[in-house]
């Protein structure tokens, strides 16, 4: 089994920490969808789970809107067909007028094909409630 590369993990950084947390913030329902396979799976807090594209974007076209967010990848593990991501995330999200900061984790998994990265499934959870 082939490990990940340097390229492999530097392309799964930026998809993680920089192209999906930059299109949650700018509500970029769009790009999101180009970082997911199509039978994409996402586990969100407190929600049910959701399967491929346009459930994943009815949920994050309602999710409150972000002020601010910051997600780390802090490990990331696997082949150059199957890759395991984990991490942290910081936000700040809109309720009404009220700023509401939380931190937490998350857990990816993505898949190459045709030379592409894509993630395969994400769940997140929030170590407590948002304050």
């Amino acid at each position: 089994m082939d490990e990940l590369t340097t390229d492999d993990r530097e392309r799964l950084r930026a998809m993680a920490e920089d192209e999906w947390t930059n299109a949650v913030i700018e509500r970029d329902t769009a790009t999101i969808a180009t970082l997911c396979s199509s039978d994409f799976i996402y586990l969100p807090q407190d929600s049910p789970r959701l399967d491929g594209h346009s459930q994943v974007v009815g949920f994050l076209d309602t999710f409150p809107p972000v002020e601010s967010a910051r997600q780390t990848l802090d490990d990331v593990s696997g082949s150059r067909a199957l890759a395991v991501l984990c991490g942290t995330i910081e936000a700040a999200l809109m309720d009404g007028d009220t700023v509401l900061r939380g931190k937490g984790k998350f857990l990816a998994t993505a898949t190459r094909a045709s030379g592409a990265w894509l993630f395969t499934r994400a769940a997140f959870n929030w170590d407590g409630p948002l304050a």
